[in-house]
């Protein structure tokens, strides 16, 4: 089964060859992306931490190939570089905030989003991050957060009020007992104004979530 799956990735690369940047990126190693891309600014906000700068080229490029590809190689980078950070600021947090036991909840997309795009990419995410968990340190819950309107692109709306009311209200959730009291984890690939953020946090809080902390690839 293993050579037929190598044969056909074989004919396929052949008719449809992988172009430079793809080739770049999958390339790559979470050293390799920790060393080229830069480090995204501090936020005044405790409770949200981005990795990377999005005005970094290279992080753009991977994030439209996991955004509109559903890039596993890419997925599978951010994944390692989360599973760190999480780790690293999980000790800071069970030591004076006592955050333990977080579960891992993606920003959903629409229905309407979902079906014409096949995939969402914080999921691809966190596939590829349960693999590596092998100690079960986060729960994944896909579930519960759901949107219930759709919406714009926040990156089509260059007004802050007009984001605002385009984001306002669109998340719900569902099946409340696996958020009631629990800690969680929040994540997004991009942070803009992190209005979208704010709604989701804001559902899961009404939920009963014990605590919410934001954590997004760039910004």
């Amino acid at each position: 089964m293993l050579s037929i799956k190598r044969t056909i990735d074989a004919v396929l690369n052949f008719l449809f060859p992988f172009s430079e940047t793809r080739k770049k990126i999958e390339s790559l190693t979470p050293e390799g992306v920790l060393e080229k891309c830069e480090m995204a600014e501090i936020s005044d906000d405790k409770n949200v931490l981005s990795i990377f700068s999005y005005e970094n080229k290279l992080m753009r490029e991977m994030i439209h190939f996991l955004k509109y590809k559903g890039n596993k190689n890419v997925a599978k980078l951010f994944a390692e570089i989360l599973y760190s950070e999480m780790i690293e600021r999980m000790s800071e947090m069970s030591l004076f905030e006592n955050f333990t036991n977080p579960v891992l909840v993606p920003i959903p997309l629409s229905n309407k989003k979902f079906k014409r795009r096949g995939f969402n990419q914080i999921e691809l995410i966190l596939k590829e991050l349960k693999q590596i968990d092998t100690g079960n340190i986060f729960e994944v819950n896909t579930k519960s957060l759901i949107k219930i309107k759709d919406t714009l692109s926040q990156t089509a709306v260059k007004n802050r009020r007009r984001r605002m009311e385009n984001i306002r209200n669109c998340f719900g959730v569902i099946n409340t007992e696996k958020i009631n009291k629990r800690n969680i984890i929040l994540i997004d690939d991009v942070l803009t104004t992190g209005a979208t953020m704010r709604e989701a946090r804001n559902a899961l809080i009404k939920a009963g979530a014990k605590e919410v902390f934001c954590l997004t690839v760039a910004h």
